[in-house]
């Protein structure tokens, strides 16, 4: 695959959401070593000061995706921060992972799912892509890359808020992929399986959290899930691998319109099985009972 830029003025700025740590931080840190000026969106002024620390060519911008306000003035200092450089990239890497039992989950948790993991991005897209369209226009290759999840084709059972979210962002790209080809600029769905970021502590804390709720119907389960979820965190890849997907997703001249990462592309052979069969190999996946066997208990 060709992975040259045809950016007659050098490399551009991009900005990357989440930069704080893992894959945002691996992102934005592989993107300015090729060149890139890269904006690193944080949410406190706290994290900023860590990111220069570690690397002081970034250049932290606080972020809250959630949140109107700091969306339009983040993108109103990174216009005026450009220093004559076209803006040919938005990394949506931002997100965070509601964990437990639909039955439990709040619906106020539920909506801050879907406002990180898709309301607030699709409002910061809504905020680029004037800037994308013009680097377009100018004959520098422009494009959006969202960070999805192997967990928006597989769904697993007390993962479903975070599912449910990334299901969604898929069909998001899709569309607005297809929507922006007439100006030529791309969007990329970047699909990661387990890879070693802080999330899986937040998952493990969301866990905790929800244990005890419906009269402790769902315990014994979420703790079977929860070591399930510790193991795979002991097998993730490096961030690094999902960074330079991304950095061939914004410089390749065709990139690739959804891409796998680790083991997402084992995991993604389970959605060509059938359903059912797949609620039953899921199931003994996590040590889950058998369907009905729980009808006799109470309540």
């Amino acid at each position: 695959m060709d992975t040259t830029s045809n950016d007659p003025h050098g490399t551009g700025a991009v900005l990357v959401t989440g930069a704080s740590s893992g894959i945002g931080l691996a992102t934005a840190q592989l993107l300015r070593t090729r060149g890139h000026l890269v904006f690193a969106g944080v949410r406190s002024e706290e994290q900023a000061d860590a990111l220069r620390t570690i690397d002081p060519e970034l250049r932290p911008l606080r972020l809250e995706v959630r949140d109107d306000a700091s969306r339009f003035a983040a993108m109103e200092r990174l216009a005026d921060e450009l220093d004559g450089r076209p803006f040919v990239g938005l990394v949506n890497n931002a997100g965070i992972a509601v964990q437990g039992p639909l039955e439990t989950v709040s619906l106020d948790d539920l909506r801050r799912q879907f406002e990180v993991n898709l309301f607030g991005l699709a409002g910061l897209v809504q905020l680029a892509l004037p800037h994308l369209r013009a680097s377009s226009r100018a004959g520098h290759r422009a494009g959006v890359v969202n960070i999805g999840s192997v967990g928006g084709r597989l769904p697993i059972p007390f993962n479903g808020p975070y599912n449910a979210s990334k299901f969604a962002l898929a069909a998001y790209s899709d569309c607005l992929r297809q929507e922006l080809r007439p100006w030529n600029v791309r969007v990329s769905l970047v699909e990661p399986g387990t890879t070693r970021t802080a999330i899986w502590t937040k998952i493990e804390q969301s866990l905790t959290s929800v244990e005890g709720t419906s009269d402790g119907l769902y315990d014994a389960m979420l703790a079977r899930y929860g070591d399930s979820v510790r193991r795979l965190q002991a097998g993730g890849i490096d961030p690094l691998r999902v960074a330079e997907v991304v950095h061939r997703a914004l410089s390749a001249r065709r990139p690739a319109h959804r891409t796998l990462v680790g083991d997402a592309r084992l995991m993604a052979t389970l959605t060509w099985v059938p359903t059912a069969l797949r609620d039953v190999l899921l199931g003994r996946g996590l040590g889950l009972p058998r369907a009905g066997s729980l009808l006799r208990s109470n309540p």
